[in-house]
């Protein structure tokens, strides 16, 4: 036990010893407030990435909600649009993806352009008072139910039966041009010719090889 008490001799050593113990203790502390501020921001960061998993997760289910609206939208438009320029009677009443009103509307949309189709000066205003709707309204409505305008409607109508006449008619290529409302005959073979990927007249060879 002697060795543990102070006397004279030995008092400033147990001063040094005790300051180095001093010194020690309070590196413990300041280590154990680094390890209590580490494990704070180790949870801090697990409850951030718990969020951010969330908050990516919420998007995702958001993001492929809207791209299922827009999709089943999009599936809807085309069908309208195919029904409409397809030549067959009937047609309205196989539009299931629209309303009865709807279903009206388009019907006699299309009468009213198949009415017109020679017409190379039909306008949409002229169309749109016919229907009792100014342009803009005109265009709203076809493009929210088909994804068209009536512009490109129209187009595709008169391409379409410009097809089925120079399938099934001796009609001459000018002939069938104004026929579906083309006034320029170049400009109805460039428009054919991108719809269909052939030249009217290449056509029209074709059909007339299949007859012989």
């Amino acid at each position: 036990m002697k060795s543990f008490l102070a006397t004279p001799e030995n008092c400033d050593a147990i001063a040094l010893q005790y300051q180095d113990l001093e010194a020690k203790m309070k590196n413990l502390d300041q280590i154990s407030d680094t390890l209590d501020s580490y494990s704070e921001v180790s949870r801090i960061q697990k409850w951030m990435l718990l969020i951010a998993f969330i908050v990516v997760l919420i998007l995702f289910f958001v993001i492929y909600y809207i791209y299922k609206v827009y999709r089943k939208k999009l599936q809807k438009q085309k069908a309208v649009a195919r029904g409409f320029i397809e030549n067959k009677e009937g047609w309205a009443a196989e539009l299931t993806p629209l309303d009865e009103s709807d279903r009206y509307f388009m019907d006699r949309f299309k009468k009213k352009i198949l009415e017109n189709m020679g017409n190379a000066d039909m306008k949409m205003d002229d169309l749109g008072a016919e229907m009792q709707l100014s342009k803009v309204q005109l265009y709203r409505k076809v493009k929210a139910m088909t994804g068209k305008t009536p512009a490109e409607l129209l187009k595709e109508m008169r391409l379409k039966k410009a097809y089925t006449l120079l399938q099934e008619t001796d009609m001459t290529i000018s002939e069938v041009a104004a026929k579906v409302g083309f006034a320029l005959p170049g400009y109805f073979s460039s428009c054919f010719r991108k719809r269909f990927d052939v030249l009217p007249t290449d056509f029209r060879n074709k059909q007339l090889s299949k007859r012989e």
